[in-house]
């Protein structure tokens, strides 16, 4: 029978085992020591309910042994996290969003949701659902996506809140679904507090999980970071909450992972598409006069975004994402020798073997003092499509 991987502790199951928890209000509530575990934190919750075995197929109910009551609500073997019943029926692929603390991954994927949702039609009709399965509404990517991300930058027009580290405690992902007729869906799934599982390679080791049961990555590196850039913008390493001398450490710390004795059995990461981005681009073609290269080959101050956003375009030019690709390589080249661009570009290329280099600015411009002016998303979908034709998904390809 198919397996499934639970996006909350990111071990696979079989259908024949998910459980169930019960959903009548009215039921006894006790510790969930294993959801507790997970979270770091006591979880009060309706019983456990064992799944009613079906000869074929998965379970679709549970009858709780408290109450005799019948429930749908579907949760993970292992950790008792509820998930998405369609995403226990019908399987499909999870994208993962990485990278260090600073690198931006909230704003992105709050604006890269907000994209879609716009866009989603010229790509071949992708719809894009937050999910609302959670123990508490509060939890849910539903609430929490309206709350924490679009109504910060869309409605109040402030980047939102840095993410609390609330030690030992782990927050729920958000999980976001795509959909496309005659395809299996698509799961976005983006742990807000996963940066600092990636600042060397003990700390990936504990949860390599995430990784490994991915299918596809997209990578934020902040372009501030870089050494280069930072000089010529006069950026203070005050702005950041990590201090690293390679902006590229978190692809560094996956390649010496796969190699490492505790990664090497999971080298396939490797092998599996990744998108690295160099975030807040803005940041170089609205001060190009500081830079040798004045306009980036695909993203530069012409500030051209995707070809399926100009007007009158319907579909994905793959050749955008190559010109895109190689203007970014000559950046790192050119602009970043201090930064040993060549050398994080070389890595990159002897390790990985299906990775493309992207530049995205999901503000368009650098806020000021948090306050967004001219919200005006730059190339933010390029990585998320990029990944799904790389999946072999089917997109409207106009080359």
């Amino acid at each position: 029978m198919a397996q499934r991987i639970c996006p909350h502790c990111y071990t696979p199951f079989e259908l024949k085992d998910i459980l169930f928890r019960c959903s009548n209000p009215d039921c006894v509530s006790r510790r969930d020591d294993r959801l507790s575990e997970l979270l770091g934190e006591d979880r009060i919750l309706h019983p456990v309910v064992p799944a009613k075995k079906k000869l074929f197929g998965a379970p679709e109910y549970g009858i709780c042994p408290e109450c005799h009551q019948k429930t749908y609500k579907v949760i993970c073997p292992h950790c008792h996290s509820q998930v998405p019943a369609h995403m226990v029926e019908e399987g499909g692929k999870i994208i993962s969003i990485i990278g260090a603390q600073s690198a931006g991954k909230t704003v992105f994927v709050s604006v890269l949701i907000e994209e879609l949702m716009r866009y989603g039609y010229k790509l071949g009709d992708i719809g894009v659902m937050a999910s609302s399965i959670a123990d508490t509404v509060e939890e849910s990517t539903q609430y929490r996506y309206n709350e924490e991300l679009y109504g910060p930058i869309y409605r109040d027009k402030v980047t939102p809140q840095p993410t609390e580290r609330r030690e030992g405690k782990k927050r729920p992902p958000f999980i976001f679904e795509m959909c496309q007729k005659g395809q299996p869906s698509v799961f976005l799934v983006f742990y807000d507090n996963a940066g600092e599982s990636f600042h060397s390679v003990a700390d990936m080791v504990p949860d390599a999980k995430y990784l490994v049961h991915s299918d596809a990555f997209i990578c934020l590196i902040d372009v501030q970071q870089i050494q280069d850039v930072k000089n010529k913008l006069n950026v203070s390493d005050a702005s950041f909450k990590i201090h690293n001398p390679d902006f590229g450490f978190v692809p560094n710390n996956i390649i010496q992972y796969c190699q490492s004795d505790e990664g090497k059995a999971n080298a396939s990461i490797l092998k599996k598409p990744m998108a690295i981005v160099l975030n807040k681009f803005d940041r170089i073609y609205n001060n190009a006069s500081v830079f040798n290269m004045q306009d980036v080959p695909g993203i530069g101050k012409n500030r051209v975004d995707s070809f399926f956003k100009q007007k009158g375009a319907n579909g994905v030019k793959r050749s955008d994402f190559d010109q895109v690709h190689a203007g970014i390589v000559s950046f790192l080249r050119e602009e970043c020798m201090e930064a040993k661009g060549n050398n994080f570009i070389n890595n990159v290329s002897n390790n990985f073997t299906d990775f493309k280099f992207f530049g995205t600015s999901p503000l368009g411009d650098e806020p000021v003092d948090g306050a967004i002016g001219n919200l005006n998303p730059f190339r933010v979908l390029d990585p998320l499509v990029w990944c799904l034709d790389e999946l072999g998904y089917k997109l409207n390809i106009v080359d």
